[in-house]
């Protein structure tokens, strides 16, 4: 979950297709401290055959969130379409935040934080995607969407009971950017997509936000009235010849939605740092509304760079934005095999 604020409206989307054994189970999950930050509960079955409808039917008393909604495809769209549904569904409805939670009871988000927080992380996975506001600013004039990190506005512990203690706790520069650093110089790999490269402060890594203007009092983020951004589609060149970008076209279409870009520092190249895709233009804009674009031109948009024997890719536009993006798939999945394939 992002940093929500009280403002927020959080829809938790479960998708489902033959669950009636774990549907259950799943949404048993939604009490305690989760289920407060909850508006609504979706449960989308897709064309089940096994009665998992009258499974969630059946287990909805065990919910505490304010609302339960159980609806059914009218056929299998596939989880993608699942996807557009529930999404279509949050824009119409208001509500500002999606968490999926698949209904065959693989994950509980629940446990994620502990997880970081504990370390030692190359022994239980190889990639880590970090998406926009996953990670707290490192306040080097980037945009700063993680806010500080997940949790926000978190009750103490003794304000809650002894067995959701251990379900405390948020992404810090303290505890959990450390492991970070660590799983990567392991051999890990890490995508941090949108805010979340921020990575780039705490890793120390060579590059600079392009999205700055220099003053006496030093480089300060640019303000609204000379760069906005919102919800675009900018054009980007793309270096096909770096794995990342295996099966790309020479150039992509990116969504750019308030995104960092980048420069990269003169020793970034022996620092182990590549571009992989860049603004060419001053006016890359395809779609939308692009005040200040200018500033882009020749700005990074995505690089390559390694920390010890690991690799971080850094996605400034959201390159899986909603599972809508088709023509930069390419670059998440590329990313998730690329780093370990590398290391062999």
């Amino acid at each position: 979950m992002n940093s929500a604020g009280h403002d927020d409206r959080i829809l938790l989307f479960i998708p489902c297709y033959n669950c009636a054994p774990q549907i259950g189970r799943v949404l048993s999950q939604v009490n305690g401290p989760v289920a407060s930050r909850i508006a609504e509960v979706l449960v989308l079955d897709n064309g089940s055959s096994d009665g998992t409808v009258d499974a969630a039917i059946a287990a909805a008393p065990q919910v505490a969130a304010p609302q339960l909604t159980i609806a059914r495809n009218h056929k299998n769209y596939n989880l993608g379409g699942s996807h557009k549904a529930a999404y279509r569904y949050a824009s119409r409805n208001g509500f500002t935040h999606v968490v999926t939670l698949h209904g065959d009871d693989q994950g509980d988000l629940r446990d994620l934080l502990p997880t970081l927080d504990a370390g030692n992380l190359k022994s239980k996975y190889d990639v880590l995607i970090f998406v926009d506001g996953g990670i707290p600013s490192g306040g080097g004039g980037r945009r700063g969407g993680g806010g500080g990190g997940f949790g926000e506005g978190m009750p103490t512990a003794e304000n809650i009971p002894a067995e959701y203690r251990a379900q405390l706790g948020r992404v810090s520069t303290a505890r959990t950017l450390p492991q970070l650093k660590q799983f990567l110089e392991d051999g890990g790999t890490i995508l941090a997509i949108g805010s979340s490269t921020s990575l780039i402060e705490h890793l120390n890594l060579p590059l600079t936000s392009a999205l700055v203007e220099h003053t006496t009092d030093g480089d300060r983020a640019l303000p609204q009235e000379k760069f906005y951004v919102p919800g675009s589609l900018l054009k980007v060149s793309v270096d096909n010849t770096n794995p990342l970008a295996y099966g790309m076209e020479s150039a992509a279409t990116v969504f750019f939605d308030h995104s960092p870009a980048f420069r990269l520092q003169p020793d970034a190249p022996q620092k182990g740092v590549k571009t992989v895709a860049w603004y060419p233009t001053a006016s890359p804009l395809q779609s939308g509304w692009a005040w200040g674009q200018h500033y882009l031109q020749n700005a990074v948009a995505i690089a390559d760079a390694n920390v010890g024997k690991g690799k971080v890719f850094l996605f400034g536009p959201e390159i899986n934005f909603r599972d809508q993006p088709h023509g930069t798939f390419k670059l998440l999945f590329n990313g998730i095999y690329y780093g370990q394939v590398d290391q062999h």
